[in-house]
């Protein structure tokens, strides 16, 4: 699965999650790649799918008619969609004891394997993106912008994600293993314009936002 990932992982995602600036020092180079190394030997990629369809009706749309969708942003997204991709993954619970272990022993390296894992997750997502089939528009998960992450509940139900990989949601609608992803992408495309707009107009306060604005 490294070598799958491999387009969909920027160091420099790792780096951002780290605070760092301009070029990394050689010692904290070797560093992330040694947290890289303990991620992959850790993780166990687990993902389901479901295929949408896109109901426009009454002024709002819906995915299937079951689960409405009434957000601004995801309407722009939509706009030009039939069908929506919903998606869960995850890398496993293992990698969080890991993290919660090297915290313990030694703080910084467990940051960097911390941030390590978070992009390895994301790169998952993109990668189980790239395997749809035609274009796609960006993904996008519940708790951003405009979209409630209490969504995910809806789309747990949706998708059975607790009984087909192991992902739990806690109390909070946080997800358990947090090394973990629930996104929608539709079919089509949403023009560049709208897709940036919807990140800059995001309200968390995140580097992704901070370069779009």
């Amino acid at each position: 699965m490294r070598k799958a990932l491999a387009p969909w992982i920027d160091k420099a995602d790792i780096y951002r999650f780290l605070h760092v600036h301009g070029e990394p020092p050689e010692d904290l180079q070797l560093a992330v790649e040694q947290g890289l190394e303990e991620v992959f030997a850790a993780a166990v990629f687990r993902f389901v799918q479901k295929e949408a369809v896109l109901i426009r009706q009454n002024g709002g749309i819906s995915l299937d008619g079951e689960i409405p969708l009434p957000y601004p942003s995801l309407e722009k997204l939509f706009q030009n969609s039939r069908t929506v991709y919903v998606i869960a993954c995850t890398i496993g619970p293992e990698i969080m004891r890991r993290i919660k272990r090297a915290l313990l022993t030694d703080a910084a390296n467990g940051v960097i394997i911390d941030a390590c894992a978070s992009v390895v997750a994301d790169a998952y997502a993109a990668y189980l993106q790239s395997e749809l089939p035609g274009e796609t528009t960006m993904r996008f998960s519940p708790g951003y912008g405009d979209v409630p992450l209490h969504l995910q509940r809806d789309l747990f139900a949706y998708l059975d994600i607790t009984k087909r990989i192991g992902i739990y949601l806690s109390k909070g609608d946080l997800m358990i293993p947090e090394k973990s992803v629930v996104f929608m992408a539709g079919d089509g495309v949403c023009e560049t314009e709208e897709a940036h707009s919807l990140c800059a107009n995001c309200t968390n306060d995140c580097a992704y936002r901070k370069e779009a604005q």
